[in-house]
Formats: structure tokens, sequence, C-alpha cells
């Protein structure tokens, strides 16, 4: 029989994956950083102290822990590092405050057609190449409209966030 430490990490699954999605440009990394996450979280369940706070508070902190790990390591992450830092420490700091919220709302506020390019390009794992060829675009013109959208995405989000702390 699983512990209630158990469960609650259990049940934080999917909620950590919907976090790494969002930095992450492929599922299968998001995946990956999902289970390490857990993994280190199980490995080190003796510190967990239910006085000073939630299960699902402390699985943030090795989630923030785990990302500047693939942010040093290299490993692609759209946001700029300083963008996915504000993010993280907003999102450490108030158990209530979901960034994902902030991210829909701007992708909301996109063209349609641009929705669509970072849909193909982050859901769906088009490559570069394979956008070009549908949009009938270059390979340059796509990453370049990418990383604009990526730009205009974190500059929204970063907005959003000032105005809620404001309030």
């Amino acid at each position: 029989m699983k512990s209630m430490f158990e469960r609650k990490i259990i049940e934080a699954i999917p909620h950590l994956l919907r976090y790494a999605n969002i930095f992450l440009y492929d599922k299968h990394q998001a995946e990956d950083f999902v289970q390490e996450v857990v993994f280190r979280a199980l490995e080190k369940k003796r510190s967990f102290d239910p006085n000073k706070g939630s299960v699902k508070a402390w699985l943030r902190g090795f989630a923030v822990r785990v990302l500047r790990e693939y942010q040093r390591s290299n490993r692609t992450i759209p946001y700029e590092k300083i963008e996915v830092e504000k993010i993280l420490v907003t999102w450490q700091q108030d158990e209530d405050h979901d960034p994902i919220l902030f991210v829909r709302e701007c992708m909301d506020e996109l063209q349609s057609k641009d929705q669509h390019m970072l849909h193909m390009r982050y859901r769906e794992d088009y490559s570069i190449k394979d956008i070009a060829t549908l949009l009938q675009k270059t390979s340059q013109a796509v990453k370049t409209k990418l990383h604009r959208l990526r730009t205009v995405l974190s500059r929204c989000i970063t907005q959003k966030q000032t105005r809620q702390d404001r309030t």
C-alpha cells in the first residue's frame, strides 16, 4: 500500500508534466524531466517536513533545480534563462499562482496562424523543415518567426505576472 506522501507525488505528476511541457521542446524530454523530479523526491523523502508546506510545494523545489540543471547542461529550453527564472521564482513562492494560465492567455492573444505554427512545432513535434514545407516558407523564416513568437510570449507572460504581483 502506498503512503500518503507517495500518493501526493503521484497526484502531482500531471501538474509537473504540464510545467515541463511549457519549458522543454519535446514531450520525451518533458517526461524525462518529470521522472527525474519524482526520482529525486522519492530519494529525499525523509527530508520532507509536512509542517513546512505541502508535498506539491516541496516538489516544486526539485522541479526548479532540475530545470536549472537542464539550462546549465545546454539542453534546449525555449525561453530565455532570465524569463524562465522569473516564472519559476513566482511559481515557487506562490502555491496558487499558475504560470500556465498566463501562457494560455498569451497564446490566445496571438493570431491563429502564429498559434498554429507554435502548435505544429511544440505539440505535434514537427521539424523546422516540415513546418517550412507545409507553410511554403524557408526554414530560416520559420526559425526566425518561432524565435519572435517565443519572445512575444515571454514578454506577455512577464507583463501578466507583473500586473498580478501589483494586485
